[in-house]
């Protein structure tokens, strides 16, 4: 049985709008994250739940796709690759609320198989400046 684990985090004052998405991003991508410009990356755009593949160079035409798709109060999503080959998606579901799931190489605890939430909060620590953090929800499903 597949299990799914993610992080959600809830914001209070500052709503997530395409700029602080942006910025989330960006802040994400100077502390570790990237997108895969080898092998490609994935995304998802107004709320259609299909997975969509583009190369590393069409990134600014993804991300003016996904800033179109916040506008619209749409999900959308953009997938980053860290250490290895863990990877996490990046989920606009609406204006207080952003997810990360995390998906292939999971990192887990050692003694347990578990994930290792510490391992991947340490990791988007660097947003908790850009949103004004409420909650956190960590999910193993």
């Amino acid at each position: 049985m597949a299990k799914t684990s993610a992080i959600l985090v809830r914001t209070s004052f500052v709503k997530i709008d395409e700029i602080v998405y942006k910025n989330i991003i960006d802040t994400l991508m100077q502390n570790g994250w990237n997108i895969d410009n080898e092998n490609g990356f994935s995304f998802m755009t107004n709320g259609s739940y299909e997975f969509e593949y583009a190369k590393g160079k069409d990134f600014n035409v993804v991300v003016d796709l996904i800033r179109h798709s916040i506008v619209d109060g749409k999900e959308c999503f953009i997938k980053l690759v860290g250490d290895g080959s863990t990877s996490i998606e990046v989920t606009y579901l609406n204006p207080n609320s952003i997810m990360f799931s995390i998906t292939d190489d999971v990192v887990n605890l050692k003694s347990i198989d578990l994930i290792d939430f510490s391992y991947y909060l340490e990791r988007l620590s660097s947003i908790f400046d850009v949103i004004d953090l409420f909650r956190i929800e960590c999910i193993y499903d």
